[in-house]
């Protein structure tokens, strides 16, 4: 679509407004949503990056993550359906697992 990109968490407020917003869209036979991001992970420095490459102002892991593989740049956040579901979060994922995205409109 013009005028959108993959879409960054900059900040917990943003975070929790996309959950609200992926959560709405989730169909009633599915019980979460994966999505990826424009974010990446850099398994040397540990760092999360925006697309501009500065450092996530707040990243909210999911439980046992990140993960050591250096194949992981990738970010993406498991949204559940049930909002008082204890697994929630972002997670480095591979590149090539890429099956939804959550975008946002460009120079947001």
């Amino acid at each position: 679509m013009h005028g959108m990109e993959p879409a960054e968490i900059p900040s917990e407020n943003h975070y929790y407004k996309i959950m609200e917003c992926v959560r709405a869209e989730i169909p009633s036979e599915a019980s979460y949503a994966d999505i990826f991001t424009g974010m990446t992970y850099n398994h040397s420095t540990r760092d999360v990056t925006l697309s501009d490459g500065t450092s996530a102002p707040f990243v909210k892991w999911y439980e046992n993550y990140p993960k050591n593989d250096s194949g992981r740049v990738g970010m993406g956040i498991v949204v559940r359906s049930d909002v008082s579901h204890q697994r929630h979060g972002m997670y480095n994922r591979h590149l090539s697992t890429l099956q939804e995205i959550v975008c946002q409109k460009k120079n947001c």
